[in-house]
């Protein structure tokens, strides 16, 4: 199972300088509606990823249900259109996303760069 389909609604040609990718409109209402379940359900889009991408320690009878296993199993794994690199990429390189300057440090997860940085260490 590949989600390749799935990349057509995305358009990476860009009509300004900064590079932004913007949604097909004829997605924006399912993304819409997906989104108002997700807040629907009382998560967070932070939550929502971090259950997703949750795997129980011992896979279980009652584990994550399979659609959840093999869509996240291709997604990780490189086999779509669409990788993990190219999202948090786009999670770095969003004009929301705060602070920009923990992409400074290859040797360091970003988390400790910026608590690094608010403690007044130079990196």
């Amino acid at each position: 199972m590949s989600d390749d389909s799935s990349i057509h609604h995305l358009n990476f040609e860009t009509a300004d300088e900064d590079d932004s990718r913007t949604l097909d409109p004829l997605r924006t209402n399912d993304l819409e509606q997906v989104l108002k379940l997700i807040q629907a359900k009382n998560w967070t889009l932070g939550t929502f990823l971090y259950d997703l991408f949750s795997v129980p320690k011992v896979q279980k009878k009652d584990g994550n249900p399979q659609i959840q296993t093999q869509m996240v199993s291709i997604f990780l794994q490189g086999r779509s259109k669409i990788k993990a690199p190219d999202i948090v990429e786009m999670m770095y390189a969003s004009r929301y996303s705060a602070p920009k300057a923990v992409r400074s440090s290859a040797n360091r997860p970003a988390n400790e760069v910026e608590m690094l940085r608010e403690n007044g260490a130079s990196i």
